[in-house]
């Protein structure tokens, strides 16, 4: 297993990992593909087996607090690979945190097998009654 980081605004990065995120997105039901102008320059993506399993993005704020969002899988990849590799990404995430100077991180969350595996990482759920919206302007 190994992580690599990326910045979707370089046009390497781009066309190498782009392509793969956009078929996952557009393998759920009910999700499109996000747009990279909303992608922080702090992607990560894991690869198990010369597979690529899932990844996320950091956004640094102008404090220490940061915010992990567009946690995305493989859905050919089977459960129990996900969580492993989900485990690892987020260990991976928590360092760059603390290397960039982040001492808090915050995640909206509507899976409920992820709200359970990242309460076993040590994430504190912090309302039952959050609701999140957005929209393209």
């Amino acid at each position: 297993m190994k992580y690599e980081l990326f910045n979707i605004r370089s046009k390497n990065d781009f066309d190498k990992y782009y392509p793969i995120l956009k078929s996952w997105w557009e393998e759920k039901k009910g999700w499109r593909s996000i747009n990279p102008e909303f992608l922080s320059s702090r992607g990560i993506i894991i690869k198990d087996n010369n597979d690529y399993v899932c990844a996320a993005w950091l956004y640094k704020t102008d404090s220490a607090y940061g915010v992990i969002n567009w946690v995305i899988t493989n859905d050919k990849i089977k459960a129990k690979q996900k969580k492993e590799c989900l485990k690892y990404m987020f260990n991976i995430l928590e360092k760059y945190a603390k290397h960039i100077k982040i001492s808090a991180i915050y995640m909206v969350m509507e899976t409920g097998s992820l709200k359970n595996f990242l309460q076993k990482e040590g994430f504190l759920k912090t309302s039952d009654n959050i609701a999140e919206f957005f929209k393209y302007i």
